[in-house]
């Protein structure tokens, strides 16, 4: 949807539920998002401009970097960094690393609208550019005035829409739409990456500062491994990308009751991604890593042609009975090709091709996948009060299996009106709708996962090849069955609007990523349709009108959705990881649990003191522990108490939570008065059985060379070797670091997988409808200002940087990591704050 300029679109339809979304087949088992752009109109031209500047900023939600002198040679060095001669041995010192990488980002938009027509003829175009920049802005006063590298947050976009309608008579329609998006996004290196800056910055300890020799090199915020920050800023990631579709639709009316629709489209995106580290990147002479320079670049085409042709008929047989048949079918082909090389080991200095590195890879791919489906549906009524439907969808997918051909998905529904059926104008009912449905819906396999494929390799003795996919010749789409029921009411005359849905859905032959015996020559993970997954959840929405007069109106609104999901079936298949063999990532797929559980060590609570000084997970006596700590023990050098509760010997299989909640919603208010004056406020929630594993946290209290560097680890830390220390200190300080600190592995997940309910204040918005009458002299018929706050403000008691960003982004396609690795936050960005002025006129 970034794509489209919102000033272009009319209005946003979603379909939920496997009944509303049967008739699109086999892509919308998770439902149907439609985006309707704007028409034009039989008027004269219509212009509309919009100006947007805004200021960007990221919360205050970063630990401060803590850390102590362990020794006189360390001491000396903190005292000469931090011009503070009055630190002391083991005392923490505290530093803001990542907040002093940041400053106010800057954000402007501009959009320029016209509509009408005449003459059979409508059109309607737009444009907008956007532009922001920040907030990271590393300067050289982060670097005892050393400059940073090259490495920017920016983001540049240029819109285009357009529509253009012709109706040649009162029976035929014809429209024509395009849209075009160029963005060109360059950003820093973030999130679970060594050499980020974000992750580097939190790794940074006061007690490794050490402020640039002669030459220039030091290490200004404390790095003790990969890289420091400022050799990380060298590296300048881009994407360039360009989306552009377009369409004709046609509609012809037979007759008054006959009708024919098609819809004819092609979807084109291209993106060049470029990850660039330049010759001599290592300015602090630290990082050791393709110091000569390395130069990725990757570039994805992705063409959809899409066709949908129905035809519609509708006719009352009665005065009481109406029906509507609908019969058509849609195709969509969908070509992807992905050409990239890599190159490393440059000549020298602004050498930054791929034919100036010394070694050189490259990779490409082709992939066409071509799906074709029919459906038929008919609606009866009766007097405009009972409604019924069915329906069915027949598909064919060439990501089939060659041993599977085609799937019907199914769907039925009624829906009644008591408040059209009965006089219920006694009662506070003013409208009411009853309803009840029950489909089916579906997803693909991925074009390759039914084909026995090779892949290629090359070595000294020549090119050749390995063993890739297995492949499936029985692959088919995994089904999703729902059923729902539900109504719609309006109370006291409408004031009061109320919406409920109970729903209840079955997965059955669910894509699994199983594997296979490697004696068989295949090791890689094979799909198969054996899994079983089942879900139930309520949605619930209200709308109140407290009060409307001349000068005064106010709404609230609220909303919130139920989900409880379980794997019940997985084959035979052990349970599924995320994040392939690295054990910092926790999401499982497990029978018994929902998606994505989190699984991991679990501390024995039960226990006086959660330390094991041996291994054996059994407690030990206070007299063990006091005589083990009457000396200054390092952190690593004893162990957390932690359960095997099912025996097994796994200490990695326990359940810590999971990251979907079982409530989210939203509510808010409308508020008009004097007139003239609008403000809106919208809240965000999500409650229940929510947990997000804070791996950065994990990592920055528990690592010894990158981590300790909170506060409170770092006086733990500091209270633990410290010689001057008692026993009974050293015992307390051991038994919190065990229940509080310690993690990684081989505990991973352990103390790190928070409880994360939040409430968020969204948005906050005021605006003023500025009088007509001041600028008509210019042609100005209606103008606005409004002022408005983004993401103000976070309650939550999750201790991490933000509970809403995640370790990778999601994507469209299937895969284990890409749908399930979620809700574990790993060295990211939280979402920022914006305050935004807008100013729109028409004329």
């Amino acid at each position: 949807m970034d794509d489209i300029n919102p000033d272009a679109i009319e209005r946003v339809e979603i379909l939920k539920g496997a009944a509303a979304a049967t008739l699109y087949g086999t892509q919308a088992s998770a439902g149907v998002i439609q985006i309707f752009t704007k028409q034009g109109s039989f008027t004269k031209p219509k212009f509309s401009l919009e100006v947007e500047q805004a200021t960007i900023n990221y919360p205050d939600v970063y630990k401060l970097n803590a850390g102590f002198a362990h020794n006189d040679a360390q001491l000396a060095n903190m005292r000469t960094a931090f011009n503070d001669p009055g630190i002391q041995l083991y005392q923490v010192v505290e530093k803001p690393f990542v907040k002093n990488l940041f400053t106010t980002g800057y954000g402007q938009s501009y959009s320029l609208g016209v509509s009408g027509g005449g003459s059979g003829v409508t059109y309607f175009a737009n444009t907008r550019y956007q532009n922001t920049n920040g907030p990271f802005g590393a300067e050289p006063a982060d670097f005892f005035g050393k400059d940073p590298g090259i490495g920017e947050d920016k983001l540049n976009r240029a819109q285009f829409s357009a529509t253009l309608g012709i109706v040649p008579s009162n029976k035929l329609n014809i429209r024509l739409s395009s849209n075009y998006s160029r963005i060109r996004q360059e950003t820093i290196d973030n999130n679970n990456n060594i050499y980020g800056v974000i992750s580097l910055a939190m790794f940074g300890k006061p007690e490794r500062v050490v402020p640039p020799n002669a030459l220039g090199q030091g290490n200004a915020l404390g790095n003790a491994a990969f890289s420091t920050v400022r050799e990380a800023t060298y590296q300048e990631t881009t994407d360039a990308t360009d989306h552009a579709t377009a369409s004709l639709s046609t509609s012809y009316k037979l007759t008054n009751e006959i009708a024919l629709d098609g819809t004819f489209g092609i979807d084109y995106v291209s993106q060049r991604s470029t990850n660039l580290n330049p010759f001599g990147n290592n300015v602090d002479a630290f990082v050791t890593n393709l110091t000569e320079g390395y130069l990725g670049i990757g570039k994805r085409e992705h063409t959809e042609w899409t066709v949908d042709v129905k035809g519609s008929w509708n006719r009352n047989f009665t005065s009481t009975i109406s029906s509507s048949f609908v019969a058509g079918l849609q195709g969509f082909i969908t070509n992807e090709t992905y050409s990239g090389g890599f190159a490393n080991t440059f000549p020298g200095p602004g050498i930054e091709v791929l034919q100036g590195g010394a070694t050189r890879t490259s990779d490409s791919f082709f992939s066409e996948v071509v799906q074709a489906g029919y459906f038929f549906q008919e609606q009866l009524g009766y007097r405009d009060y009972v409604y019924l439907t069915g329906g069915v969808r027949f598909d064919a997918n060439s990501a089939f299996g060659s041993n599977f051909s085609t799937v019907s998905y199914p769907k039925a529904s009624i829906s009644f009106v008591p408040s059209q059926a009965f006089n219920m104008s006694s009662t506070p009912v003013s409208t009411l709708r009853l309803r009840a449905a029950i489909g089916q819906s579906g997803q693909q396999p991925g074009a390759f996962d039914k084909f026995t494929t090779f892949v290629p390799f090359t070595s000294t003795d020549g090119a050749g090849l390995s063993p890739g996919n297995l492949g499936n010749q029985d692959l088919k789409p995994e089904v999703a069955t729902e059923w729902e029921l539900g109504f719609e009411a309006g109370l006291f005359n409408d004031r009061l609007g109320l919406e409920f849905t109970y729903w209840d859905k079955t997965i059955r032959d669910a894509l699994v990523s199983r594997a296979y015996a490697p004696s068989g020559g295949f090791y890689r993970r094979q799909l198969d349709n054996i899994g079983e997954l089942t879900a139930h959840g309520l949605d619930l929405e209200a709308n109140f009108r407290l009060l409307k007069k001349e000068n005064l109106s106010v709404e609230v609104f609220a909303n919130g959705a139920f989900l409880r999901e379980e794997i019940t079936d997985l084959g035979g298949a052990p349970a599924l990881k995320t994040g392939g063999s690295y054990p910092r990532y926790r999401n499982f797929l497990e029978i018994g649990f929902a998606p994505a559980a989190f699984l991991g060590a679990k501390l024995n609570t039960s226990a006086e003191y959660a330390i094991d000084l041996n291994n054996d997970r059994k407690p030990e006596t206070r007299e063990a522990l006091l005589a083990y700590f009457g000396q200054a023990r390092d952190p690593g050098a004893f162990f957390p108490l932690v359960v095997d509760e099912d025996g097994d010997g796994n200490i990695l299989d326990h359940y810590l939570g999971k990251p979907t909640p079982d409530w989210q919603g939203a509510f808010g208010l409308n508020v008009g008065f004097m007139k003239r004056f609008r403000l809106a406020s919208l809240f965000e929630y999500k409650a229940g059985e929510y947990f997000v594993h804070n791996l950065t946290d994990e990592f920055r209290r528990f690592h010894a060379v990158i981590g300790r560097n909170t506060r409170r680890a770092a006086e733990l830390e500091a209270i633990l070797i410290n010689p001057a220390s008692t026993a009974d200190q050293r015992l307390a300080a051991a038994d919190e670091w065990a229940r509080k600190h310690a993690g990684l592995s081989p505990y991973d997940g352990l103390n790190a997988v928070e409880k994360a309910d939040f409430i968020r204040w969204r948005e906050l918005s005021l605006t003023y409808d500025i009088p007509q009458g001041i600028f008509s002299r210019f042609g100005v018929s209606n103008a606005s200002l409004t002022v408005a706050g983004r993401n103000l403000v976070l309650i939550s008691g999750y201790s991490g940087v933000d509970p809403e960003t995640n370790a990778i982004g999601r994507g469209t396609g299937g895969g284990l990591d890409t749908n399930f690795l979620t809700g574990t936050e790993a060295f990211g960005l939280p979402i920022p704050r914006q305050f935004v002025f807008t100013l729109r006129t028409g004329f």
